[in-house]
């Protein structure tokens, strides 16, 4: 068995932040918050999202937003911090949460309907490649949400862009 390593180079900072897509794509209701070999509405999310020019790709569970497709979302709703349920957990945006709760900002976990995307004020995407990025925009169905993108201050190797120095 061959086995190599090599460093992961996703290219400068974006410090305007990031687009994302909300796509059609949909997780399996039983199985979204389960890592499994179910990965394919991922895949096509994620592909779709990049072929529209976006940085990433956000699928639905129904009526409410779940997942990323390579990063998990965080959102900033009525001034309140809030994780959508229904997606995978994300072990960068737990770390950078339980940062934030230590500077005494709160967060809650509950389903996200879509209708509610554009009233977020600010968004951001979490993923152990790209640490916590900001959303400068959103594409909804048939409408472009330009949001404040906000980089997260006292970032350290977790939660910084990679090759960043926190």
């Amino acid at each position: 068995m061959y086995h190599s390593h090599a460093p992961l180079t996703p290219g400068p900072r974006p410090e305007a932040g990031v687009t994302v897509r909300l796509t059609d794509w949909q997780v399996h209701p039983q199985l979204a918050a389960h890592k499994t070999g179910n990965y394919l509405p991922y895949r096509l999310a994620g592909a779709e999202a990049v072929a529209a020019g976006a940085f990433e790709g956000w699928l639905r569970l129904g009526d409410t937003l779940a997942d990323g497709s390579r990063t998990a979302p965080l959102l900033e709703l009525g001034g309140e911090w809030v994780v959508p349920a229904g997606g995978l957990p994300s072990v960068t945006r737990a770390h950078f949460l339980q940062q934030a709760r230590l500077r005494d900002q709160p967060f809650t976990e509950r389903p996200v309907r879509l209708a509610e995307l554009p009233s977020i004020s600010r968004a951001w995407v979490c993923g152990s490649g790209v640490g916590v990025v900001p959303l400068r925009e959103l594409w909804l169905e048939g409408q472009r949400l330009k949001l404040e993108a906000v980089w997260p201050d006292g970032a350290d190797e977790v939660t910084c862009w990679p090759g960043v120095n926190p």
